[in-house]
């Protein structure tokens, strides 16, 4: 997908919507590739970061927003930074597209997702700001134990 593939500093096209899911042969016998294994990994990791943010904006957004907002993250956002650093972007190191040598190190995947859904978790939490009653100075304190 976006994420990965040939190297651009920003993103790229391949196997946008299942393209190069299966190869054929000669004959028109389908095979699979690594590409779909690859698509389930990523996917995995892209409905993690998601769910990071539904923790940070819970009982403040309503379902179709937290739709929305998911949607964008997980088409646009998460594929665009994960180029940048697992895909060859600008962030991996390397001749080409580099700040340095040695580029972004992230070991086992863990600081893409957590920074894309923390940091999603956060600017959802500002925008929709704190939870109605919840800090009213007139609230029973067990009211939302």
């Amino acid at each position: 997908g976006i994420a990965d593939g040939e190297n651009h500093a920003f993103a790229n096209s391949n196997q946008a919507f299942g393209t190069g899911f299966t190869e054929a042969d000669r004959d028109g016998n389908f095979t699979t590739s690594t590409a779909m294994l690859n698509w389930f990994f990523q996917w995995a990791f892209c409905s993690a970061a998601a769910t990071i943010v539904s923790g940070g904006v819970a009982e403040r957004v309503q379902f179709p927003g937290y739709l929305c907002f998911t949607i964008v993250m997980t088409s646009w956002i998460y594929p665009v930074v994960v180029h940048w650093t697992w895909g060859y972007g600008w962030l991996a190191g390397g001749a080409d597209y580099s700040i340095t040598d040695t580029g972004f190190m992230d070991f086992a995947g863990s600081g893409i997702v957590h920074m894309c859904g923390g940091v999603g978790a956060l600017v959802g939490a500002a925008v929709v700001g704190a939870r109605e009653g919840r800090f009213d100075p007139g609230s029973p304190s067990d009211a939302f134990a």
